[in-house]
């Protein structure tokens, strides 16, 4: 993945395109919040109770309502260790998430974007662990006799992000190469020319 340092550079233009990069990045992320926690407030308010099964589409989508006290899709439950461990997790990649947006080039928009539903995602969850100790999940999908882990929102949001990172990350790092490449070309030439004249006088 290619994410080059473009802070200080002082020019207008540049300032604005940063700006573009943070408010794609505060908007996908935002949305994945609110999302979320709308979701899980109208779950917990109108589901009829703790793992009682109201289906959507007959043998294959229900609405359930779960506590989960392990991370995404109902994965590592636990006690209270789990959660103090889960929420330093996702405060580090927070962190982490937050460094790379602003390290990223003021061209890769849909990077700031697949970073803004990581954060989204991330921070969703985190705030049913701080406010309630465990997450709420509330979608299952299921075919036959396999079920899939009972999930949320903001378990989509992160999904979704994952594989938009690893393409706009791929696409960075080819443009990147084919920039070096230009400009070793372009430098290049310019020593060739230089040379050419020195050679006249």
């Amino acid at each position: 993945m290619s994410l080059t340092l473009s802070g200080g550079r002082g020019s207008s233009e540049d300032t604005m395109a940063l700006s573009t990069r943070y408010k794609l990045f505060g908007a996908a992320a935002a949305c994945s919040i609110v999302l979320d926690q709308a979701s899980k407030i109208y779950a917990r308010a109108s589901l009829p109770g703790e793992s009682i099964r109201v289906p959507v589409i007959e043998g294959y989508f229900d609405w359930v309502l779960e506590y989960n006290t392990g991370s995404a899709f109902s994965l590592f439950s636990g006690g209270i260790g789990s959660r103090i461990f889960l929420s330093v997790v996702a405060c580090v990649a927070l962190a982490v998430i937050f460094w790379m947006v602003r390290g990223a080039k003021d061209s890769q928009r849909g990077m700031a974007v697949a970073l803004g539903l990581m954060a989204g995602g991330a921070l969703g969850n985190l705030i049913d662990r701080i406010l309630f100790g465990r997450v709420t999940d509330f979608v299952l999908w299921h075919y036959g006799d396999h079920y899939w882990p009972v999930f949320n929102v903001a378990d989509v949001a992160l999904v979704f992000a994952v594989p938009l990172f690893l393409i706009f990350g791929y696409r960075a790092e080819k443009e990147d190469k084919a920039e070096a490449e230009a400009e070793a070309a372009s430098e290049k030439s310019k020593k060739s020319k230089k040379s050419k004249k020195s050679k006249k006088k």
